[in-house]
């Protein structure tokens, strides 16, 4: 039970997500089967990747139930999977966070308003605590 921080975090995160209606995606890998045909792999190559990535899109789309249970993973010391999941929920990594700040920056938005921006976006602000709970989780050490 030593990631009870990341799952409050997360679990507060999720919940923010929900309240907002806010969903995950599974970014750069939905291009894969592009990829896939075009390197010229069959079609039997396609369909199961095709597959898997309707799972993982589907999960994505529960956005913070996702996070809940990707963060109560975290309490069974399943990190990576918790992680994972967790990742698909939110639908945001670092470098999505950093390209949307690179867009205030281009847009000329003072970093002094970027908290009130996440204090105003509970969806945006969840995502956020989604994605510190995801990396404050660590392996039990036994």
């Amino acid at each position: 039970m030593e990631n009870k921080a990341p799952f409050v975090i997360g679990l507060i995160g999720g919940l923010l997500m929900i309240s907002a209606g806010a969903v995950g995606g599974i970014g750069l890998w939905a291009y894969l089967p592009v990829i896939i045909a075009l390197l010229g792999f069959p079609a039997e190559v396609a369909y199961p990747v095709n597959l898997l990535l309707s799972v993982l899109n589907w999960v994505a789309a529960f956005g913070g139930f996702a996070v809940i249970f990707g963060s109560a993973l975290f309490l069974v010391n399943r990190i990576g999977t918790g992680r994972f999941i967790v990742g698909l929920g939110a639908g945001v990594g670092i470098f999505t966070l950093i390209f949307l700040f690179v867009g205030y920056i281009l847009a000329g938005i003072s970093p002094i308003v970027w908290p009130i921006i996440l204090l105003n976006s509970p969806g945006l602000l969840g995502a956020v605590l989604a994605l510190v709970a995801r990396y404050m989780a660590r392996p039990a050490t036994d």
